[in-house]
């Protein structure tokens, strides 16, 4: 089916479900409209990359996904909060330079300022071998989630790009591709062109991740901009991300929820876009985005939505949890529900990355401190030993040495293909997901505030790799017992973290992955997004990617130099809304 062609003058009508901006006139610098026929890509470089630093002049908003991932320690605390003082001095000063290098980036892959469509995030500039150069679903709501963190902490200036976010995935929601359109499976398509429309080649779809991950995004956004309680915030959420009028197709979150409740049930292609089952982390997404989407649900009085989407949470909670798919006999978690039809045994760091996307603090089963999360990280990690030359290096703490990882052991791709004679190296993303999810930024905090630590025979395993304890214990926070095992434990987590440092790639990229026989990089593909924040329960050290071919990071210094009004006046929020255009400052 042909995609449609919307108008402006048709957005928040029952006539069509979204505006496409691209062909009106777009504000230039110096007061001025863009020509109508080019989305910024006919004008000066240096105006539109002015442009582009778009934030609204109040606050700001996220997808990844790509995972809302929880804060990394080494760096400083939250108010509130205990500061926590592990880590070298050294690596503590690694950790800033890293969060101030990827901070400055990530606007530079958001639209239009690398060619792409306003408010898309592109995956990689790349555009051969391999040609990264497209939106995916995924990574956009996972980025957007960690500017969604410092919007909440209260870097308002941010608001305007999840704005922008919103606008430019109802676009994508809108538009046909080969998965479908908007009613018939259309929101599983995994990525598009860089100017929004359907991108046509053959690939692993449909992934239904994206959609669960998209709206865990943007109910947050809905939340702050509910909690703040103006006329204009109600009026936005109302008309444009939540309905129960579902018509007209054009409420965002709404759409994901209904394709989530009752899509996520079926097959889907993988994160790492390779094979078709059903998947830990697609369900746990799926899961998240239910559970938050019955309380918005709840909130905006659509009663029959929230009993809907809260019984759909119920029922993919007892699939997962009440089934043999996804456990393995020691009761870690397992990837796949049908890991021999996939020729895998279903060790990966999918499951990692699952917590870290839509895990939450306190949860028993898909929390950071759950038992099999836990005993998930040693059977990954136990899985990497001996299978790279580089790990023979690898600093030893308190018995168990950090090793690297990648994203699964019968891994083949190596950068550029995958084939009988390939072999797969270590990810810089699957390697700092280990301290991320389990260790420093989450989970030690978690034991820190429960006060206590306790032992059951699934996370065995784990914890007797750092002290000599016993199912059943439980380690009271101040005791011998309990600095020695958190000690052990942070120590060990240190270990992941040197090794990203070691085999960084020049001042501090980091590329897709780095080669498993020497410390060199196996290809410049996906840079992966490490945002640390300093008002983190430990810094943030955040990483946002799940699929291939993502550089994102976002800017430190901006300073306002115009004013500007949204192209689509008909909206009663862009009359009153006026934005400031930010113009980025290098302070390298």
């Amino acid at each position: 089916m042909k995609t449609p062609s919307w108008s402006c003058d048709r957005l928040f009508k029952p006539t069509a479900p979204f505006c496409s901006f691209y062909p009106h006139p777009q504000p230039a610098m110096d007061g001025k409209f863009l020509p109508p026929t080019s989305p910024f890509t006919t004008y000066p470089a240096t105006r539109r990359a002015y442009y582009a630093k778009t934030l609204a002049a109040g606050a700001l908003v996220g997808a990844a996904m790509v995972l809302t991932f929880k804060h990394s320690s080494l760096a400083g605390a939250p108010r509130g909060q205990p500061t926590n003082t592990w880590g070298s001095s050294e690596l503590r000063d690694w950790i800033a330079h890293e969060a101030t290098f990827s901070e400055r980036k990530i606007f530079e892959h958001l639209g239009p300022t690398v060619g792409a469509g306003e408010g898309l995030v592109v995956a990689s500039p790349s555009t051969s071998h391999p040609d990264y150069f497209y939106t995916w679903t995924r990574d956009s709501a996972l980025v957007t989630a960690s500017i969604m963190d410092r919007l909440a902490a209260g870097e308002n200036e941010l608001e305007a790009t999840l704005r922008l976010y919103s606008y430019s995935q109802a676009k994508l929601q809108n538009t046909c591709n080969k998965s479908g359109c908007p009613a018939d499976g259309g929101l599983g398509e995994p990525k598009f062109n860089v100017d929004g429309t359907p991108f046509d080649g053959s690939w692993g779809r449909p992934q239904r991740d994206g959609p669960a991950l998209r709206a865990i995004t943007l109910i947050r956004f809905a939340n702050y901009l509910l909690d703040r309680g103006t006329s204009p915030d109600r009026d936005f959420v109302s008309r444009f991300l939540y309905n129960q009028d579902t018509s007209s197709g054009r409420f965002i979150i709404k759409n994901d929820l209904e394709y989530t409740s009752h899509m996520c049930f079926d097959t889907s292609y993988d994160l790492w876009e390779e094979k078709q089952d059903l998947h830990f982390f697609t369900l746990v997404a799926c899961r998240k985005a239910l559970s938050s989407g019955a309380t918005l649900a709840h909130r905006l009085g659509d009663s029959g939505a929230a009993a809907w989407y809260k019984q759909q949470f119920n029922v993919m909670t007892s699939r997962i949890l009440n089934s043999n798919m996804f456990f393995f006999p020691d009761g870690s978690y397992r990837a796949y529900a049908n890991p021999q039809k996939l020729e895998r045994r279903g060790v990966d760091s999918a499951v990692l990355l699952a917590i870290l996307a839509a895990g939450e603090a306190g949860d028993p089963n898909f929390g950071p401190t759950a038992p099999a999360v836990l005993a998930s990280v040693k059977v990954y990690v136990d899985a990497f030993r001996g299978m790279y030359t580089i790990a023979n290096s690898s600093e030893q703490s308190f018995g168990v040495a950090p090793v690297p990882t990648g994203r699964y052991p019968e891994d083949k791709w190596d950068g550029y293909e995958t084939g009988s004679g390939t072999l797969g190296n270590p990810w810089y993303l699957c390697t700092v997901a280990v301290p991320h999810a389990s260790l420093i930024d989450w989970a030690l905090v978690e034991f820190a505030l429960a006060g206590n630590i306790t032992v059951t025979d699934v996370s065995l395993p784990f914890f007797q790799q750092f002290a000599s304890v016993k199912s059943g214990d439980v380690l009271v926070k101040g005791s011998a017992d309990f600095n020695s095992m958190v000690s052990g434990m942070r120590a060990w987590s240190d270990g992941f973290y040197k090794i990203i440092q070691h085999f960084q790639g020049p001042s501090g990229v980091l590329y897709e992955q780095f080669n498993r026989r020497a410390s060199a990089f196996s290809s410049r593909l996906w840079e992966i997004l490490i945002v640390l924040r300093s008002e983190g329960i430990l810094a943030s050290h955040r990483v946002h990617q799940t699929s291939r071919g993502r550089l994102l990071h976002l800017p430190m210094l901006l300073v306002p130099v115009i004013s500007w009004r949204h192209p689509c006046p008909d909206f009663a929020w862009n009359r009153d809304l006026r934005l400031s255009i930010l113009l980025k400052h290098d302070s390298r």
